[in-house]
């Protein structure tokens, strides 16, 4: 089996209902309410979230962090439909005031130490993860995205926002990957709400993708060893706006998550638990399902997932906008191909199928002078091949 069916085997024998409702929206045409359904059952009367849905943290009580996650399940799917009940609870939750000290929603509530969790969540833990802004600035968004205008929370809202990024754009600030993530999180949702007049997010979103390019550990062969920022950390597609400044990197790990891929479709999870050994054995098998859906998010972003030419040709990536791409039309605009050509009469789905891959013709129209790429398409064939 390749990446993609050992992952989706690793999803139907271990995952949580969860993630198996998600890997089957992004890659099985699933349904978000499906989705919904399965996110709902972490969901409190009071609005907020628990019951381990972050898997790092077993506490049933809602608390800002596990709600925090129900957020980024939402934008990851798409939902804005302010009348769910979901969205409603959410809303009702942070209005309710539990966990904000007035600043900013903490990232420990002292329930959780009642219960088996990472140590990162217990109150007084000194990890790094415990800005003040980490988790507030994407609850913050989404209340400016989804509460009432006429609503004190929505004043808020707006408060948290300006302030945070006033912090970003000061010479003194420092995020980890954490935070940054959620500042990605909340200009998304103020300009999905077309609040842009909040603060200078043009600045604010240059600042930040500046903070992103630093964040990413440089020492590529830990990244599948140690807990640390890499490209997919940030983004999962060639369109994202920091993807040309870590295009180099991002490609290392499209070619690092093939090799480092386990036999049961997982990737090693490289964080651990220092107590609650059989908990944290159970969380580490849902971090699995979690990490899963992500890296097949940011291959299939990153072309991995989806054959878009016989050659290899990433179509996202070509100058010439006005082609529909060769394995959906007979003859690309510029006139026969011999590539393609020679591809489909022995029926292979792109060139690295070939028992003679990479042949004369592959590699002369991958270095010809004005229109080749050096040898781009080729491992891009390579990538089709390992992953599908």
């Amino acid at each position: 089996m390749h990446v993609y069916e050992r992952a989706r085997t690793y999803i139907y024998r271990h995952a949580r209902p969860l993630e198996m409702a998600r890997f089957q929206y992004h890659f099985e045409n699933g349904s978000k309410e499906n989705v919904l359904r399965a996110l709902a059952c972490y969901q409190n009367e009071d609005g907020g979230f628990g019951h381990a849905l972050e898997a790092d943290s077993w506490n049933p009580n809602s608390a800002p962090g596990q709600t925090c996650t129900a957020i980024g399940i939402l934008q990851e799917i798409g939902f804005d439909s302010k009348a769910h009940p979901i969205i409603q609870g959410i809303l009702h939750y942070l209005a309710s005031g539990h966990g904000f000290t007035g600043t900013h929603w903490e990232s420990t509530i002292e329930s959780n130490n009642d219960f088996p969790c990472a140590p990162w969540w217990k109150t007084g833990s000194t990890s790094t993860s415990h800005h003040i802004y980490n988790m507030t600035v994407s609850l913050a968004g989404f209340i400016v995205r989804f509460a009432e205008k006429s609503s004190n929370l929505y004043a808020l809202g707006c408060r948290i926002v300006k302030e945070a990024a006033d912090y970003l754009l000061s010479p003194d600030a420092e995020c980890d990957m954490h935070v940054l993530y959620c500042y990605q999180s909340m200009i998304t949702f103020c300009e999905d709400a077309g609040e842009t007049e909040l603060c200078d997010f043009v600045a604010l979103k240059a600042k930040m993708l500046s903070m992103m390019d630093q964040a990413i550990c440089q020492e590529k062969e830990i990244w599948s060893r140690i807990y640390t920022a890499t490209p997919s950390t940030f983004l999962r597609s060639r369109t994202h706006p920091l993807f040309k400044q870590v295009e180099e990197l991002a490609e290392y790990e499209v070619h690092s998550l093939i090799v480092s891929q386990e036999e049961d479709g997982s990737w090693p999870i490289t964080w651990q638990w220092d107590t609650y050994p059989e908990e944290w054995a159970v969380s580490k098998v849902w971090w699995k399902g979690v990490q899963i859906i992500e890296k097949l998010l940011f291959l299939h972003g990153m072309g991995a997932l989806k054959v878009q030419s016989r050659c290899g040709i990433v179509c996202s990536e070509c100058r010439f906008s006005e082609c529909k791409g060769c394995t959906n039309i007979a003859d690309p605009f510029w006139g026969q191909c011999a590539v393609k050509h020679c591809c489909e009469n022995k029926h292979h789905s792109h060139c690295g199928e070939c028992g003679l891959f990479p042949c004369e013709t592959l590699n002369a129209f991958a270095y010809e002078e004005k229109e080749g790429d050096n040898g781009k398409r080729i491992r891009q064939c390579e990538i089709w091949r390992d992953t599908l």
